[in-house]
């Protein structure tokens, strides 16, 4: 299991770089546009056939990358609130399968 220092320090971090950069490098039109600059169309094969596999890779390793930290957020707040730390870790693993499945 990662350590806290661990998680905080490069896997939230390096999630976040290869979401973004995977959103920046999928997107194949020469002028930008910030309506076009949209996550769902970045990741739709109809909107963004050359560079919707990329984005959606990207989603699936960002996604991965924070399923550690779904762990750690459970073991911190089990101590105050063991209810809503149990709630919390589903819902938050549930967005992270979601995003992985996408």
């Amino acid at each position: 299991m990662p350590t806290a220092r661990r998680i905080l320090t490069f896997f939230i971090p390096a999630s976040g770089v290869i979401f973004f950069s995977s959103l920046l490098i999928s997107y194949s039109r020469s002028p930008f546009k910030v309506h076009d600059a949209v996550i769902s169309k970045l990741q739709s094969p109809e909107d963004n056939p050359r560079g919707y596999v990329i984005a959606c890779g990207g989603t699936a390793v960002s996604a991965i990358l924070l399923l550690p930290a779904a762990a750690f957020f459970f073991r911190t707040l089990v101590r105050r609130h063991r209810t809503f730390a149990a709630i919390g870790a589903v819902i938050y693993a549930l967005g992270l399968t979601a995003a992985i499945v996408i």
